[in-house]
């Protein structure tokens, strides 16, 4: 069956009041709407509620919006403005403001030769859009926020192929002109890519649920004024500050309109009053927890009942963005002679090998990886040795040590957080962090990870007895030992680790040796060869010339320096 367009669902809605046609609605743009969202207001809670309001709005208005949908608009580029309204509403003075500390430090660091990347272009580009006319800005709505083709362009636009392809490029040249006057400099080719691949994430996981489950049943198209809706989402607390304000306006105006006595019983009566408020709130709030608790109740079934659904539609849109970009990519590499996008087309091609040779080489993979982003990836692939073996190794274990970090950061934090709630303690077991990270991680992260004794790690003063570390390295050649304790956390390279240990094999040679010449220190690994007699000093002996600074046998190590830091 083929699948039905956008104006056919909306409009089932507003006439018939479909339910299913809307959730669709929902589902199909809930990650353009989130994404327009979280990059004008900054934040994840604040993105959600301006989702909420933007589809609670288009159930308000359906019957308007229907009735000139494709004569005047079209769905996805009423949805964005609705967004842009939204969010200017919310937090218009703080936006500016941030925009014009974001605006002055781009000045003050840009360059002409500067490579555009999503982080720059991300804060200025619906201050872009905005300035665009109706047409355009839907235009590159449908071609890169929805990764449609210019077929399915030409038809909601009423235009042909090839007229839809001009109305893109045109709008794709005016919205990079736009971002030229704000201090970003690129091609549109190059822009056109940058959209495709990062306009549009993934919202957070049941927003679309609980976002029509919410609106449907409370909101029908034919009805349901602003301040009704409005009501639906006040919070208990809202709905009482209101009420206090209230107050306040009155018992001024009777403060300057009666006498002493009138006011003691006005007094009086507001105690009685607040006392009846109060039993309000709690009651306003045992209904607000009940009907939380039905709604999670209908949204875990929403989901089982949609989960085919949603998925199947989520795919499809993947699939069909995934190709569009492969499609630009190949076009881009047989006629497009731009250095930024060959730098561009290269840049990615790498990242590709590095997750394959990180997904295809056994043990290399751990779960703090799940929280690189795509820019943390192309940074460690972009310059690194993917070609020689060692060069593979060091590359794999940089970007083990970002996600590592990232993770050990939220560690030190939930341990800050246990000692703070248990008078200074630290935890018997690793796993009693769990509740206590903020977000929430996989418990596969924690239990990388396992309690030491501080001693074992001197060189990294974090506070404490005890400490947090890896259970085990994946590379002990190349990985870094991470130390977290209730002070802070601070690693120490495996090339370090590697060589204390090796120099406290080999101290009953180096010992040997200064009693053969006077007690002076060998002042190089070589010195210490005729005194070696056991396997595990060859061992030693051999990594200590591996390790060397410059790679050879004759280079100086740190024998004379590890024997003066252990000298009394």
């Amino acid at each position: 069956m083929r699948e039905k367009s956008d104006d056919q669902l909306f409009r089932a809605y507003a006439e018939h009041g479909c339910e299913l046609s809307f959730n669709e609605i929902v589902v199909r743009y809930t990650d353009l709407v989130y994404s327009a969202a979280v990059r004008q207001v900054d934040t994840p809670d604040l993105a959600k509620d301006v989702t909420q309001e933007v589809f609670a709005d288009l159930a308000r208005k359906a019957q308007s919006v229907s009735a000139k949908l494709g004569r005047e608009f079209t769905l996805v580029g009423w949805l964005y403005r609705s967004t842009r309204f939204e969010a200017l509403n919310l937090r218009r003075e703080d936006y500016r403001r941030q925009l014009r500390e974001k605006e002055a430090m781009q000045h003050i660091h840009h360059t002409e030769d500067d490579a555009t990347d999503w982080q720059r272009i991300r804060p200025l580009l619906d201050d872009a859009m905005d300035q665009l006319s109706g047409l355009d800005r839907d235009a590159l709505l449908m071609r890169y926020f929805r990764n449609q083709d210019l077929r399915t362009i030409g038809q909601t636009l009423g235009v042909s192929d090839d007229a839809a392809q001009k109305r893109v490029a045109r709008a794709l040249d005016k919205l990079r002109s736009g971002l030229s006057d704000r201090g970003i400099t690129t091609t549109a080719t190059a822009l056109g890519v940058v959209l495709s691949a990062s306009a549009v994430s993934a919202a957070p996981a049941g927003l679309a649920a609980a976002i029509s489950a919410a609106i449907i049943g409370t909101i029908t198209p034919a009805a349901a004024t602003l301040a009704a809706a409005k009501t639906i989402f006040m919070t208990t607390v809202q709905k009482y500050a209101v009420g206090a304000a209230a107050a306040l306006v009155l018992g001024g105006g009777i403060y300057q309109a009666i006498d002493a006595a009138h006011l003691r019983n006005e007094a009086e009566f507001i105690r009685n009053s607040q006392a009846s408020l109060v039993h309000q709130v709690h009651s306003l709030e045992a209904e607000r927890d009940e009907v939380l608790k039905k709604l999670s109740i209908l949204t875990k079934d929403n989901d089982r009942l949609r989960t085919n659904t949603s998925e199947l539609a989520r795919l499809r849109g993947e699939v069909d963005r995934r190709t569009a970009i492969a499609k630009d990519i190949a076009q881009n590499r047989n006629t497009s002679s731009d250095p930024f996008v060959a730098r561009a087309l290269e840049w990615k091609a790498r990242e590709n090998k590095l997750r394959e040779l990180i997904a295809l080489t056994a043990g290399q993979n751990i779960p703090e990886l799940k929280m690189l982003d795509e820019m943390a990836w192309l940074n460690t692939a972009m310059d690194a040795d993917l070609d020689s073996p060692e060069g593979q190794r060091k590359t794999m274990s940089s970007l083990r040590r970002n996600a590592e970090n990232q993770f050990v950061i939220k560690l030190q934090g939930a341990l800050q957080k246990y000692a703070s709630d248990n008078n200074g303690q630290f935890p018997n077991g690793i796993m009693q962090l769990a509740a206590l990270l903020e977000p929430p991680a996989d418990a596969s992260m924690l239990q990388r990870y396992a309690i030491h004794p501080a001693s074992e790690h001197p060189n990294v003063q974090v506070g404490g007895e005890k400490i947090l570390t890896q259970a085990s390295l994946v590379d002990p050649d190349f990985d870094q030992r991470w130390v977290i304790g209730p002070n802070g956390y601070g690693s120490s390279g495996a090339a370090r680790d590697s060589n204390d240990e090796s120099f406290k094999t080999l101290d009953p040679a180096v010992q040997a040796f200064k009693a053969d010449h006077g007690g002076v220190a060998p002042a190089k690994a070589e010195d210490l060869k005729p005194y070696i007699s056991t396997p595990q000093e060859i061992i030693a002996y051999e990594k200590i010339l591996k390790l060397s600074p410059d790679g050879s046998t004759s280079s100086k190590t740190t024998l004379q320096a590890n024997e003066e830091i252990k000298a009394p």
